[in-house]
C-alpha cells in the first residue's frame, strides 16, 4: 500500500467514525429531550436596533438606537 492510499484509508475511517458519534449524540440529545422537557423562554424586547437607508449618491446611513 502506498503512502496516499494509506492517508486515504485513515480519512475514511475517521469519517465513519465521526458519522457514527454524531448519530450517537443525536439518538442521545433525543433521549435527554424527552426525559427533561423542552426549555422555556421569556420574550423580552431588544434594547437596541440598527436601521439602514439609502442615502444620495450611493450611499447608505447607519442609524443605532439605544434604549435604557
Amino acid at each position: 500500500m502506498d503512502a496516499l492510499a494509506a492517508v486515504n484509508a485513515v480519512r475514511q475511517w475517521s469519517m465513519t467514525r465521526a458519522r457514527a458519534h454524531r448519530g450517537a449524540g443525536a439518538l442521545v440529545g433525543i433521549i435527554v429531550g424527552s426525559v427533561v422537557g423542552g426549555e422555556h423562554w421569556d420574550r423580552v424586547d431588544v434594547p437596541a436596533s440598527v436601521t439602514f437607508r439609502p442615502e444620495g449618491s450611493g450611499r447608505v446611513a447607519v442609524g443605532v438606537s439605544l434604549r435604557f
